[in-house]
């Protein structure tokens, strides 16, 4: 790999499984085999509209190879000789010749299959809080993105892609040690996590009775809630230890409602524990520390593919928002100037 490759427009990620350097237990190459599907968010030259397709692979020198998919809006597709027969071949957004300037709006966007079901559920989610209904507008997204390009060859320009931020366009993917580094972040963010945690012994109201008893642990419980809900998460955890007469004040409906707000790419789904019986608190640091692993792990074995799969999932999510946010704005532009 080199600098030729083209990488996902949404989370930075690269479209091959990057098996050099890969020397953990822990790691599966099965877990990594959804880099190499990816869809492209296209434009269709003949109707001058917007389009996604269906999955399908990359090539060489920046070209993808994608099945027309079911978008009325897609090109129909070019016969090509040999294994690429009735897809469409195209030359993604590394190709200068075709992008341009980008005022031609017609590269298409190459993105993990898996990375735009991301997108579509934080865009349900956000749709869902708005009371609004309604597909992801492909029109508001490929302008967004189109705006983003600012003459980059292998990203998004303006986007933050956290784990990834300081090395796009290098060869990170034929270094052991860059390899290892960022493997926590290349997991299946759409993968079913399974949290099977144990129930945790929680602390007895003879030993809570023991502790001091602050004033702010005797506020009114509604009052108690709405001032935690407006510090951050690892401030609330470090309170909690602190002062552990706040924990028998924050009940089930407290720490449910705490992991929707703070970690939305987590479903509800997936944290079926009996409530009575779990420590709330032990449970919503695992999910905050596998959420946020750091940069650079000392130890890749020392976190489970549940942790990687999590904090891969948390950093696709982030990356979906800032081109849903960017997408909202173009929405308001738009609104906007019909109005005026």
């Amino acid at each position: 790999m080199g600098a030729l490759d083209i990488y996902c427009a949404l989370c930075g990620g690269p479209f091959r499984i990057p098996t050099v350097g890969i020397k953990s237990a822990t790691i599966q190459l099965d877990n990594l085999a959804w880099l190499e599907r990816l869809l492209v968010v296209g434009r269709n030259v003949a109707t001058n509209r917007a389009y996604v397709s269906g999955p399908g692979t990359v090539g060489n020198y920046g070209w993808v190879v994608v099945d027309a998919g079911e978008d009325v809006n897609a090109p129909l597709p070019k016969m090509m000789i040999g294994p690429s027969g009735g897809k469409i071949s195209q030359s993604a957004y590394c190709d200068w010749e075709m992008m341009g300037d980008g005022s031609g709006f017609l590269v298409p966007f190459p993105v993990h299959c898996q990375c735009f079901e991301m997108l579509e559920k934080a865009h349900a989610g956000r749709t869902r809080r708005s009371e609004q209904s309604g597909p992801l507008n492909l029109e508001h997204l490929r302008t967004v993105m189109q705006q983003m390009l600012q003459g980059k060859t292998d990203s998004l320009g303006g986007m933050q892609y956290y784990e990834f931020e300081q090395v796009l366009g290098e060869c990170i993917w034929e270094e052991a040690k860059e390899v290892e580094i960022r493997m926590p972040y290349l997991y299946d963010p759409t993968a079913h996590i399974q949290l099977n945690v144990p129930l945790w012994k929680t602390v007895a109201s003879g030993e809570l009775a023991t502790v001091p008893q602050l004033p702010f642990a005797r506020l009114p419980t509604e009052l108690l809630h709405q001032v935690l809900e407006m510090i951050t998460g690892p401030d609330l955890l470090r309170l909690i230890d602190a002062t552990p007469a706040i924990s028998r004040r924050l009940d089930t409906s407290f720490w449910r409602k705490r992991i929707r707000s703070e970690m939305p790419y987590m479903h509800e789904s997936e944290i079926e524990m009996p409530s009575d019986e779990v420590d709330w608190k032990c449970l919503f640091e695992y999910l905050l520390q596998a959420s946020f692993l750091p940069l650079r792990v000392p130890n890749p074995n020392t976190f489970d593919e549940r942790s990687m799969t999590i904090a891969s999932r948390r950093r696709v999510w982030q990356c979906a928002q800032q081109l849903l946010d960017a997408c909202d704005e173009t929405a308001l532009t738009q609104c906007k100037s019909e109005i005026s």
